[in-house]
This record gives structure tokens, C-alpha cells and sequence, in this order.
């Protein structure tokens, strides 16, 4: 968990979680598909969370001897308070079985307002794990979050945020991502394809600009970027606005691929 400190308002940015940035070696396999949990609720732990609060969880678990269970889940939240907690989990596992495979990857997209933020307890998290595998297996967890933060009063709505040619743009990057279960791609191919869509989302949202969705459209002011600490692990950096009129846009990711073999 790290202090991030923010000059504006006196206020303080934390992130927290295991955030690891790195690269994995993936091999093709041929994949089949199967649904996915998200939690909007005030459920069991999430009635605990501080201030408003945006989960995304997914998680994939396999059993059965040659069979593969590929999740995916996509997440938009807008959120505002003194207090706001973003939290984005993918966790795969593989369990008593041989030659199979769980994937879990959650993508999530957060808007905030960064006037009167105190604290914004952003979590990102993948979990891959092997258990009494009996031959070849993988477990493979992605999670992607995007916090998108703005200086005006209200968090801004992706409709407000972006023109309708953006919006399209970002829609079918979430057509895509959920396609890829039934893709047929390698993982090495999905890896690949994950990491290029959310690079592209980052583009479309750091294109966001007062004047795109209408004349009506809110002013930004200009943006106290906050600067990150070094955490336990590589954490993705902070992406400044390019002008004045542009909202701040950070990803961050974290990998993990847990192969294993008898």
C-alpha cells in the first residue's frame, strides 16, 4: 500500500494492492468460454468499503481434466466523494486436474472528479494459481484499470466526457474484449490483444476534450497531477494531460501466468 501525496485540496491519493507490471511467456492453447461474476453491491465485504466504491471482479476455476475455462469482465464506474475506493480483481485457478486451464481477465474504467477527493483507494489485482495439478496446467489472471480524473465538480459520465465518435470507439474495444473467450486466439495472441486495447482506450480517453460531446459541454481547469511513489512492486505511471482542458488518465496492470508441468 502506498501514500500518494496530492498538493491540491490537501488532499491524498492511495494505492494499494499488489500491482506487478510485468511479461509472461504464453503458449497457444485452443479455449472455450464461460460466464463471469461482478459484484455492484453492498455484498458481504463490500458492505465495508468506505465512500463510493466501484468493483469489478472476475474469476475462473477448473476441475475437469482437458477442458478450459476462459472469463472476462468489463467495468465503467463514476464516482465522487471525499472518499472513493476502485477495485478491480481477476483470479484463475486450476485445481486437481491435467492439462487444463483457467483465464481470468477484468478490465475496468473509473472516472473520478478530483475537487474535494481526500482519498481515492484504488486496488488492481491478479491471482493465478496451480493446486494438485496432476500434469501440464495453466492458470492465467490480467486485470486492467484505467482511473480517468477531471477538476470539475461532478464526475463526468462517458457520454459527457466523450464526442459520439469516441464513445463508439470505446464501445467496440469493449466488443472486442468481451469476444475474446470465443476468439480462438493463442495466449500468447490474447495477451497481446489485451495490452493493445488498453493502450487504445487510454488514447481515446486522453483525446477527451471540453469541446467534443456539444456546446454544453463542462470546462476543465487546470489539473494538480499527482506524482506516484515507488510501490513494493512496478506500478504504472501517472499519464499527464497534454493542456489544461485535458483529463488526467493513468492505467495500470497486473500479470499473472502460472504454468505447470509434471
Amino acid at each position: 500500500m502506498t501514500m500518494l501525496p496530492k498538493k491540491r485540496h490537501r488532499a491524498r491519493l492511495l494505492r494499494c494492492g499488489a500491482l506487478a507490471l510485468m511479461t509472461a511467456a504464453f503458449v497457444p492453447l485452443a479455449i472455450n468460454s464461460a460466464s463471469a461474476d461482478t459484484y455492484p453491491g453492498p455484498v458481504g465485504f463490500l458492505a465495508g468499503l468506505p465512500g463510493s466504491y466501484a468493483v469489478n471482479q472476475v474469476s475462473s476455476t477448473e476441475v475437469t481434466n482437458t477442458k478450459s475455462v476462459f472469463n472476462v469482465k468489463w467495468n465503467l464506474g463514476e464516482l465522487q466523494g471525499p472518499v472513493i475506493t476502485a477495485i478491480n480483481r481477476a483470479t484463475a485457478l486450476t485445481t486437481r486436474c491435467a492439462n487444463c486451464t483457467a483465464i481470468a481477465i477484468g478490465f475496468q474504467v473509473v472516472s473520478v472528479t478530483e475537487q474535494d477527493l481526500v482519498d481515492l483507494r484504488a486496488t488492481n489485482v491478479a491471482t493465478a494459481t496451480n493446486k494438485s495439478c496432476s500434469a501440464t496446467c495453466n492458470a492465467v489472471a490480467d486485470a486492467y484499470q484505467v482511473v480517468v480524473a477531471t477538476d470539475t465538480a461532478q464526475p463526468l459520465s462517458l457520454g459527457d466526457l466523450l464526442s459520439k465518435r469516441q464513445t463508439s470507439d470505446l464501445d467496440n474495444l469493449r466488443a472486442q474484449f468481451l469476444a475474446l473467450p470465443t476468439s480462438g486466439l493463442s495466449l500468447t495472441q490474447i495477451q497481446a490483444k489485451c495490452q493493445d486495447l488498453a493502450n487504445q482506450a487510454v488514447t481515446i480517453l486522453e483525446s477527451a476534450d471540453s469541446a467534443s460531446p456539444g456546446s454544453d459541454a463542462p470546462v476543465y481547469t487546470a489539473l494538480t497531477v499527482p506524482s506516484f511513489s515507488p510501490a513494493v512492486h512496478a506500478v504504472g505511471g501517472g499519464i499527464a494531460p497534454g493542456s489544461s482542458d485535458k483529463p488526467s488518465v493513468t492505467l495500470y496492470r497486473d500479470i499473472q501466468f502460472h504454468p505447470f508441468s509434471r
